[in-house]
Protein backbone atom coordinates (compact mmCIF):
# COMPACT_ATOMS: atom_id res chain seq x y z
CA UNK A 1 0.00 0.00 0.00
CA UNK A 2 1.15 3.54 -0.69
CA UNK A 3 0.01 6.97 0.48
CA UNK A 4 -1.04 9.56 -2.14
CA UNK A 5 -0.51 12.76 -0.14
CA UNK A 6 -1.87 15.11 -2.83
CA UNK A 7 -5.26 13.35 -2.83
CA UNK A 8 -5.31 12.16 0.80
CA UNK A 9 -5.81 8.50 -0.08
CA UNK A 10 -4.12 5.15 0.18
CA UNK A 11 -3.55 3.16 -3.02
CA UNK A 12 -3.36 -0.63 -2.78
CA UNK A 13 -2.69 -3.49 -5.16
CA UNK A 14 -5.14 -6.38 -4.90
CA UNK A 15 -4.64 -9.91 -6.22
CA UNK A 16 -8.37 -10.77 -6.22
CA UNK A 17 -9.38 -8.00 -8.66
CA UNK A 18 -5.86 -8.04 -10.17
CA UNK A 19 -5.53 -4.30 -10.02
CA UNK A 20 -5.61 -1.29 -7.72
CA UNK A 21 -8.09 0.44 -5.45
CA UNK A 22 -8.12 3.50 -3.26
CA UNK A 23 -9.22 4.23 0.28
CA UNK A 24 -10.03 7.86 1.09
CA UNK A 25 -8.51 9.10 4.35
CA UNK A 26 -11.45 11.45 4.98
CA UNK A 27 -14.14 8.78 5.39
CA UNK A 28 -12.58 5.34 4.78
CA UNK A 29 -14.54 4.93 1.53
CA UNK A 30 -13.06 2.60 -1.07
CA UNK A 31 -13.13 2.65 -4.87
CA UNK A 32 -11.71 0.30 -7.48
CA UNK A 33 -9.38 2.25 -9.76
CA UNK A 34 -8.20 -0.49 -12.11
CA UNK A 35 -8.88 -4.20 -12.45
CA UNK A 36 -7.98 -6.99 -14.85
CA UNK A 37 -10.41 -9.56 -13.43
CA UNK A 38 -14.12 -9.88 -14.32
CA UNK A 39 -15.66 -6.58 -15.44
CA UNK A 40 -12.41 -4.84 -16.29
CA UNK A 41 -11.75 -1.23 -15.33
CA UNK A 42 -9.07 0.43 -17.45
CA UNK A 43 -7.29 -1.10 -20.38
CA UNK A 44 -3.84 -2.42 -21.19
CA UNK A 45 -1.92 -5.33 -19.73
CA UNK A 46 -3.52 -7.74 -17.30
CA UNK A 47 -2.16 -7.93 -13.78
CA UNK A 48 -2.27 -11.31 -12.05
CA UNK A 49 -0.58 -10.95 -8.64
CA UNK A 50 0.03 -7.34 -7.57
CA UNK A 51 2.19 -7.26 -4.45
CA UNK A 52 3.78 -3.84 -3.90
CA UNK A 53 2.70 -0.29 -4.82
CA UNK A 54 4.29 3.16 -5.07
CA UNK A 55 2.25 6.22 -6.05
CA UNK A 56 2.15 9.90 -6.84
CA UNK A 57 -0.93 12.01 -7.57
CA UNK A 58 -1.59 10.72 -11.10
CA UNK A 59 -0.14 7.22 -11.36
CA UNK A 60 0.94 4.24 -9.36
CA UNK A 61 3.56 1.61 -9.99
CA UNK A 62 2.68 -1.98 -9.13
CA UNK A 63 5.02 -4.92 -8.77
CA UNK A 64 3.27 -7.92 -10.31
CA UNK A 65 5.36 -11.12 -10.07
CA UNK A 66 8.13 -10.50 -12.64
CA UNK A 67 7.01 -7.16 -14.07
CA UNK A 68 6.32 -3.61 -12.99
CA UNK A 69 3.20 -1.94 -14.30
CA UNK A 70 2.27 1.72 -14.44
CA UNK A 71 -1.41 2.46 -13.67
CA UNK A 72 -3.10 5.73 -14.58
CA UNK A 73 -5.08 6.69 -11.46
CA UNK A 74 -7.55 8.79 -13.48
CA UNK A 75 -8.77 6.12 -15.91
CA UNK A 76 -7.32 2.82 -14.61
CA UNK A 77 -5.27 2.06 -17.75
CA UNK A 78 -2.34 -0.31 -17.16
CA UNK A 79 0.94 -0.45 -19.09
CA UNK A 80 4.09 -2.46 -18.60
CA UNK A 81 7.12 -0.47 -17.44
CA UNK A 82 9.58 -3.39 -17.29
CA UNK A 83 9.54 -7.19 -17.40
CA UNK A 84 12.20 -9.09 -15.46
CA UNK A 85 11.54 -12.24 -17.56
CA UNK A 86 13.67 -14.46 -15.32
CA UNK A 87 13.17 -13.14 -11.81
CA UNK A 88 10.91 -11.20 -9.58
CA UNK A 89 10.83 -7.84 -7.92
CA UNK A 90 10.15 -7.15 -4.26
CA UNK A 91 9.28 -3.85 -2.68
CA UNK A 92 9.07 -0.61 -4.64
CA UNK A 93 9.60 2.99 -3.52
CA UNK A 94 8.98 6.18 -5.54
CA UNK A 95 11.38 9.02 -4.78
CA UNK A 96 9.41 11.97 -3.26
CA UNK A 97 10.12 14.11 -6.33
CA UNK A 98 8.80 11.27 -8.59
CA UNK A 99 12.08 11.17 -10.52
CA UNK A 100 13.14 7.60 -9.70
CA UNK A 101 11.81 4.27 -8.49
CA UNK A 102 13.86 2.07 -6.17
CA UNK A 103 13.12 -1.65 -6.35
CA UNK A 104 14.44 -4.60 -4.35
CA UNK A 105 15.23 -7.83 -6.16
CA UNK A 106 16.12 -9.87 -3.08
CA UNK A 107 19.86 -9.54 -3.63
CA UNK A 108 20.13 -5.98 -4.98
CA UNK A 109 18.52 -2.55 -5.18
CA UNK A 110 17.73 -1.07 -8.60
CA UNK A 111 17.15 2.57 -9.48
CA UNK A 112 14.64 2.83 -12.33
CA UNK A 113 13.16 5.56 -14.50
CA UNK A 114 9.38 5.76 -13.92
CA UNK A 115 9.02 6.96 -17.51
CA UNK A 116 11.00 4.47 -19.61
CA UNK A 117 11.90 1.67 -17.18
CA UNK A 118 15.66 2.03 -17.72
CA UNK A 119 17.43 0.74 -14.63
CA UNK A 120 20.82 0.58 -12.94
CA UNK A 121 22.02 -1.41 -9.94
CA UNK A 122 22.74 0.93 -7.01
CA UNK A 123 23.55 -1.73 -4.41
CA UNK A 124 24.45 -5.42 -4.64
CA UNK A 125 27.24 -7.82 -3.69
CA UNK A 126 29.33 -6.23 -6.46
CA UNK A 127 28.16 -2.60 -6.09
CA UNK A 128 28.47 -0.52 -2.91
CA UNK A 129 30.03 -1.46 0.42
CA UNK A 130 28.96 -3.28 3.56
CA UNK A 131 27.31 -6.63 4.13
CA UNK A 132 25.71 -8.38 1.14
CA UNK A 133 21.94 -8.20 0.77
CA UNK A 134 19.97 -11.44 1.15
CA UNK A 135 16.20 -11.88 0.85
CA UNK A 136 15.37 -8.30 1.74
CA UNK A 137 11.98 -7.58 3.25
CA UNK A 138 10.12 -4.37 4.01
CA UNK A 139 9.58 -3.81 7.73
Amino acid sequence: MSYDKANQRIIMGDDIIDGAWEMRMSDGGRRTISKSEGDKIGGGIDLTFPTSVATDANQCFIVDTALIAKVNLNNGDRSQLIDAKNGGFGDIFLNPDSSSLYISTGESILKMSPVKGASTVVSSAAVGTGASLHNMADF
